[in-house]
């Protein structure tokens, strides 16, 4: 395969019929180092909850395709990890985790709780403040008959 270079490469696995485009650009990423953002059933799940893909108007290759152009060669396989952990972890397929994930203040499918986090909930009386009271500008004693002396 290193012989044939990255392109011929990746263009000899997506020929093949029972090779899926998602096959095809991690055998050409992983075994020669092409430019590659394979594009599996997580990977559109996460980014279609964040508005950067369709899944469902886009085909797998034309999602890589997407993918490859935003991201760079340096960064892709970085990029790659860190959206199938979040998949994996906290961006799950029935119940996603949203209120840990580092994106969801960005992502408009977040499920976070109300601001406040405890609303609803009151303190209990034992537990409320009293108000603080103010430093006096002088000490003041009381006399026995009850008048103010300064110091």
């Amino acid at each position: 395969m290193e012989a044939m270079g990255k392109v011929a490469t990746r263009a000899f696995f997506e020929s093949l019929e029972e090779v899926r485009p998602f096959l095809a650009a991690t055998i050409a990423r992983d075994c020669v180092g092409a430019h590659a953002f394979p594009v599996d059933r997580d990977i559109a799940r996460v980014l279609g909850r964040l508005g950067i893909l369709h899944p469902d108007a886009e085909s797998e290759t034309g999602m890589q395709a997407l993918l490859e152009r935003a991201v760079k060669s340096t960064r892709a396989y970085e990029a790659h990890y860190l959206v199938k952990r979040l998949a994996e972890d906290l961006c799950l397929p029935e119940t996603p985790v949203c209120a840990p994930c580092p994106l969801s203040k960005k992502c408009p499918s977040a499920v976070l709780p109300p601001k406040g986090g405890r609303a609803g909930r009151k303190r209990p009386a034992a537990a409320k403040r009293k108000p603080k009271m103010k430093k006096k500008r002088a000490a003041r004693k009381r006399t026995a008959s009850g008048r103010r002396r300064e110091k």
